[in-house]
C-alpha cells in the first residue's frame, strides 16, 4: 500500500530512527539507536480517522496502522527508539505506542472530557533530550503538564501564557521553548527548576516552532 493512500486528514507526523529485533539502544543526550539497529519509520497522526499510519519512508510504503484515541493530533518520539507518544484531543487522552509491536501499550487521561471538543488537554507534545519526561501543552490550565516516562505519572507543571500550543527543547535540555497562542508570547523555561525564565513578545498567533542548532555569524 503506498503512502499516497494515507487518509488525507493527516495531522502531523514524526520520524523515527527507531529499533528492529529488539536491539538493545544506548540513550544519551542526542540519545538515538545504534547504526546496525537502525529502522526509519515515519508516523503520521490521522486526525480524522483515529489513528495513526506507520510508514517506510525508504520503500515509500505504508507498513502499520495504529488505532489510537479520537482525533490523534501531536506525536512524539523518544529519543532511544522505543516508545511513540501521541496526543488524542478527541477524548483527552495520551497513547504509548510500542513501535516493535505496533500497538498502543498504554493510555492515560490528560484532561477533563468537557474540552475534548477543543483538544485543550492534550495538544503539543516534547520529550526531553534525555528521554526521561515528556511535556504536553496544556491549553485548559495555560500550563505545561510534565510526565515522567517510567510510570507514566505526572511530575509537575509549569504556567505559562494563554494558549499555549506547542514546544521543543534547546539540544543540551536545558531550556524549553512554548508557543502560547492567545498570548502572542512564547515563554522560555528552565527545564530543571520548571519555571519561566523569559518571555518573549512574538507575531499574532504563534504556533508551531523548532528550536536547533543553526550555521549563523555570532
Amino acid at each position: 500500500m503506498r503512502a499516497s493512500s494515507i487518509q488525507q486528514f493527516a495531522s502531523a507526523v514524526a520520524v523515527v530512527v527507531g529499533t528492529s529485533n529488539m536491539t538493545p539502544c544506548h540513550a544519551q543526550t542526542t540519545a538515538k539507536p545504534s547504526d546496525a539497529a537502525r529502522t526509519v519509520r515515519a508516523y503520521v497522526t490521522n486526525f480524522g480517522g483515529d489513528g495513526i499510519s506507520v510508514i517506510d519512508p525508504a520503500r515509500g510504503e505504508l507498513v502499520a496502522s495504529i488505532k489510537t484515541g479520537a482525533k490523534p493530533h501531536g506525536v512524539a518520539i523518544a529519543p532511544d527508539g522505543k516508545t511513540v507518544y501521541v496526543s488524542n484531543e478527541g477524548d483527552g487522552t495520551l497513547c504509548f505506542i510500542d513501535p516493535e509491536k505496533k500497538a498502543v501499550v498504554d493510555r492515560i487521561a490528560l484532561g477533563q472530557l468537557k474540552f475534548a471538543a477543543e483538544g485543550k488537554d492534550a495538544h503539543g507534545l516534547a520529550v526531553t533530550p534525555d528521554g526521561r519526561e515528556l511535556w504536553i501543552s496544556t491549553q485548559t490550565g495555560d500550563d505545561v503538564t510534565i510526565l515522567n516516562v517510567s510510570d507514566h505519572k505526572t511530575v509537575g507543571r509549569v504556567s505559562v501564557g494563554r494558549d499555549p500550543n506547542w514546544l521543543g527543547f534547546t539540544p543540551d535540555g536545558q531550556r524549553a521553548v512554548v508557543s502560547n497562542t492567545g498570548s502572542n508570547e512564547v515563554s522560555i523555561i528552565d527545564a530543571k527548576n520548571r519555571r519561566v525564565v523569559a518571555t518573549v513578545k512574538v507575531g499574532p498567533a504563534p504556533k508551531r516552532l523548532a528550536v536547533g542548532y543553526v550555521s549563523v555569524d555570532k
